[in-house]
């Protein structure tokens, strides 16, 4: 009959669409559906002394020339990241002279401590849902490493993410936007770790990265590690 409607019954729906309704609203109907890409932004902090280092960590030159605070952004962007800052303290004018393809942002109360520097850089960042704050000196991360790290992160299950190596949590984390305000919104006291405020909320996740327990130094340190860091990318 013209302008009948033929009954589908609803166990049909459900079966096929997974929808209850044989009239589903327009963000249920399954052919409308879209899913936004998930955005991640990058942090690389780089505003210390560098007291025992004697120069820089931000300026350490790869075999190739590249500066290492260079070299991390470029991980992060591998990764996935975009946008991606660098944080600059002491010395940021001249450092920041000789990073002129990277965003940068100068903290000028980096002697309160790297937290001060993880809220500017936050507070810098456009729109994201989550964040990975990586340490300059943490060298030799495997892009690989932060993918598997947003694929944990992009369930939405978790407000923090870490990878771990051989039980030992790495010095590159993963934070969701819902934690990113609440550490801007902290009152600093002194250099209170971030480890500390995010213990609670961790996932971690083991990894077959150990360049994610990386603390560069001194000298030595740099020299130990610096003809690996190439093959990172």
């Amino acid at each position: 009959m013209s302008g009948s409607h033929q009954h589908i019954p609803v166990e049909h729906w459900k079966a096929v669409y997974g929808i209850n309704h044989p009239y589903p609203a327009p963000s249920q109907v399954p052919w409308k559906a879209h899913k936004r890409e998930f955005v991640h932004a990058g942090l690389v902090t780089a505003a210390g002394a560098s007291s025992r280092m004697g120069s820089p960590k931000a300026l350490l030159r790869l075999p190739d020339g590249t500066p290492l605070a260079q070299h991390q952004t470029d991980v992060l962007k591998r990764g996935g990241c975009s946008p991606v800052m660098v944080v600059l303290g002491s010395e940021a004018e001249r450092i920041a002279k000789e990073l002129r393809t990277c965003d940068t942002v100068i903290n000028a109360q980096w002697r309160a401590g790297r937290l001060t520097s993880i809220q500017c850089g936050l507070k810098a960042l456009d729109r994201f849902d989550g964040c990975f704050i990586m340490p300059v000196d943490a060298v030799g991360m495997k892009p690989e490493t932060l993918r598997a790290v947003r694929e944990i992160a992009e369930t939405g299950e978790h407000d923090v993410v870490r990878p771990t190596h051989d039980g030992k949590p790495g010095y590159l984390v993963w934070i969701s936007r819902t934690i990113a305000e609440k550490v801007m919104a902290i009152q600093v006291d002194g250099d209170t770790p971030l480890n500390e405020i995010l213990a609670s909320h961790t996932k971690t996740l083991p990894v077959d990265d150990p360049a994610i327990l990386h603390n560069i130094n001194t000298p030595e340190d740099w020299e130990k590690v610096r003809g690996e860091v190439s093959d990172s990318l």
